[in-house]
């Protein structure tokens, strides 16, 4: 009986650690988006020292109400997912709305974002930030399909 305890107990410990792995890559990869979003968003606006300095705590600020929002939208749904064939309509029309206020909150966090940088950056240096923006989804999609295509399996091909 011990053994098979101790059996256990490794196997869990071995779950664990691989586990621990995984979110140290995760955040080892977050980390490296992170830096590369920093030094294009800088060069692709063309931001000062001093503008640099003003602009990140505000940009940092925004993508945190941004991850709080995709968090609560994602329970939400999970929520939707689970139970909303024995909701009521009442209570799907809830539903409903509070998806639209999410909607909401996350257009005010865009504009009260860009009502703060304008404070501080000329406005062509605001509209950099969306071209900057538009373009790091673009390359970051770009290299998520490379990276699709690099991990695809060749299809064999049988010989006559």
């Amino acid at each position: 009986m011990k053994r098979l305890t101790y059996l256990f107990l490794l196997i869990q410990l071995q779950a664990f650690m691989v586990h621990a792995q995984q979110n140290q890559r995760i955040e080892a990869v977050k980390e490296k988006i992170e830096t590369a979003k920093i030094g294009f968003f800088s060069r692709e606006m063309g931001l000062t020292p001093n503008e640099a300095k003003q602009f990140w705590p505000e940009y940092e600020l925004y993508q945190k109400r941004l991850d709080d929002l995709k968090l609560a939208r994602r329970e939400s749904l999970q929520r939707i997912d689970k139970k909303v064939e024995s909701m009521n309509d009442q209570e799907i029309n809830q539903l409903i709305d509070n998806r639209l206020i999410q909607a909401d909150e996350a257009l005010k966090a865009r504009t009260d974002f860009v009502k703060a940088i304008r404070k501080f950056l000329p406005p062509i240096k605001v509209v950099r930030y969306f071209a900057a923006e538009e373009q790091f989804k673009k390359k970051m999609m770009e290299r998520l399909d490379q990276r699709k295509k690099q991990t695809e399996k060749p299809a064999r091909r049988f010989r006559n």
